[in-house]
């Protein structure tokens, strides 16, 4: 159990965490949680991680025990029997009161597992399904919950049978990292990462994949790069490995413009550069053409005081209300992107209005509300079916 105490200690939940290296958005938000509870706790946590790697050691130096069952291969039987026997073993040594699997392939796992163990057992759906075969028996597995990361991952996640009670809890950003970026300025963010200081900037956070719209976000800039000469623009994300051909058509894009070194596709950075990169931008962009299950980097720019233009898709579209904090366009419309850049780079007043309401909006999203939430949940509240 974890070293980490309180006055009153909720419930005992173990963890169960599929992977140990920080790709995404969901293990940027475990992290978040357990920070969040090593300073105010709301449950006594511990960890099991399906495979060793650098998370191991972030929770473990948050106070956390921690136990790594090296699950191999999902698709080899043996190894699959052999983690659900040392994971049922583990379970039984620390008598938890709830089990919460990080992601669906955790959940895998531990839907036999939980058999006869008298827990409660949750897990949560990072992504919108559609009704793949590890959601579809992830779901078809004994769960008392399913956590979803938006309304509209929970409203698909309803469509798999048989039904399960889904709850939506929000993820978070870091708000005090983004707000310790945010207070260094502008200025010094621009000198550091080598951009202009008088330019205009519009930038966009994304991982190298198709849908994300980044080949739409590079057409946007052509365009408004002929109406605005001291226009610079950026992409932030690294290459997708599934997909490592999208990342070398978007650089080949990128040379085709003609915008020289006023588009830099910079790759993957370190998450505290990330932050600098929003504040050094005039206008942050998410073009996607997917649904985005909800879209953790547009808050972190809305925490930065920046205007936000993104696709009326997914998740986003729960995050930003139209005209108040941010404005939302069709995905793929390049000319619509390019009108309302043209908005808002035009106006200053509405630059720092947008701005304004998208950092009090930011502002809901706080690792202290998102372990509210579970806790709440783990914790045996009744759940409010969203369907």
């Amino acid at each position: 159990m974890a070293t980490v105490q309180a006055k009153t200690i909720m419930k005992h939940c173990a963890i169960i965490m599929p992977i140990a290296h920080q790709r995404g958005g969901a293990e940027a938000m475990l992290m978040h949680i357990l920070r969040e509870n090593a300073s105010r706790p709301k449950l006594d946590l511990s960890l099991i991680f399906l495979e060793d790697g650098p998370m191991v050691g972030h929770a473990e130096s948050l106070g956390y025990a921690v136990t790594i069952i090296n699950a191999g291969r999902l698709s080899q039987l043996h190894n699959y029997f052999r983690t659900m026997w040392r994971l049922r073993r583990a379970l039984e040594r620390q008598h938890c009161d709830a089990v919460l699997s990080w992601m669906s392939k955790a959940q895998i796992y531990m839907g036999p597992v939980s058999l006869g163990l008298g827990i409660s057992v949750f897990w949560f759906q990072h992504g919108i399904t559609r009704g793949g075969w590890m959601d579809r028996l992830s779901a078809a597995l004994p769960t008392t919950g399913i956590f979803a990361c938006s309304s509209i991952a929970a409203h698909a996640q309803q469509k798999i049978s048989p039904q399960r009670s889904v709850a939506v809890c929000y993820p978070a950003v870091d708000l005090l990292h983004l707000e310790n970026a945010r207070q260094q300025g502008q200025a010094h963010w621009r000198a550091h990462l080598g951009l202009p200081p008088q330019a205009l900037i519009v930038g966009m956070v994304a991982r190298m994949e198709r849908w994300k719209g980044i080949d739409v976000f590079i057409k946007m800039v052509v365009q408004l790069a002929s109406h605005y000469p001291n226009l610079y623009a950026f992409v932030v994300g690294g290459v997708h490995s599934l997909d490592p051909d999208c990342a070398r058509e978007l650089n080949a894009q990128a040379e085709q413009s003609g915008l020289g070194g006023r588009l830099r596709l910079v790759g993957q950075r370190p998450l505290e550069e990330v932050a600098g990169w929003w504040c050094a931008c005039d206008i942050a962009i998410h073009p996607v053409t997917g649904a985005e299950p909800f879209g953790m980097g547009i808050v972190e720019a809305m925490a930065m005081g920046k205007p936000v233009i993104a696709s009326a898709l997914g998740g986003l579209a729960e995050i930003i209300q139209d005209q108040v904090n941010g404005l939302l366009c069709a995905p793929g419309d390049v000319d619509g992107l390019v009108r309302a850049a043209q908005r808002v780079l035009d106006d200053p007043e509405l630059r720092r209005s947008l701005g304004q309401a998208a950092r009090v909006r930011a502002l809901e999203f706080s690792p202290q509300r998102l372990l509210r939430c579970l806790a709440t949940r783990l914790s045996g509240e009744p759940w409010e079916t969203e369907g």
